[in-house]
């Protein structure tokens, strides 16, 4: 296995400020308005080592903050979750029966690189850098779908636009 050089690593720790502050900037911009938060029941795709699912879940997408959030339901009202002190949860806890209120993961907006959609059957792909993860995300109605691939991909298309 091949080693990555200094240059390597230092190119990609100035792809992923250049990702963080485009994404700033896009929080920052008119086209997101500071505390809207999109939220709502979307189906998460999981493949599985013998069979793969779709599971409701609640989804939060909260552009102050810059994160991507998906529960196993909706969190009671008033309820904030702080992403740089709360932990995600892990499915285990909730077989363990665990009361804890936290999401079950929690996606950071400047690393999203790309949305592609799949419009007839209503399928988001978000391909996250950190972890190297694709989320598949189902909108329930042809109006919803319209909502959240709009707002994913605004932030994807504010990383790709050259600095001025």
């Amino acid at each position: 296995m091949g080693r990555v050089g200094p240059a390597s690593k230092d190119r990609n720790k100035q792809d992923r400020m250049d990702r963080e502050l485009k994404a700033k900037k896009l929080m920052d911009e008119d086209t997101v308005r500071r505390g809207f938060k999109l939220a709502g029941e979307l189906l998460e795709f999981r493949s599985g080592l013998f069979r793969s699912k779709e599971k409701r879940r609640w989804v939060e997408l909260d552009p102050s903050l810059g994160t991507l959030s998906v529960w196993s339901g909706k969190p009671p009202p008033g309820y904030q979750f702080d992403p740089d002190t709360d932990l995600p949860r892990s499915d285990l806890w909730q077989l363990c029966g665990s009361q804890m209120i936290s999401p079950l993961s929690v996606y950071k907006m400047f690393e999203l690189e790309d949305v592609d959609i799949n419009r007839p059957f209503r399928n988001i792909f978000a391909k996250f850098k950190s972890p190297d993860k694709t989320l598949v995300l189902t909108a329930l109605t042809a109006g919803d779908f319209e909502t959240w691939s709009d707002a994913m991909s605004a932030f994807v298309k504010q990383s790709e636009a050259k600095p001025k």
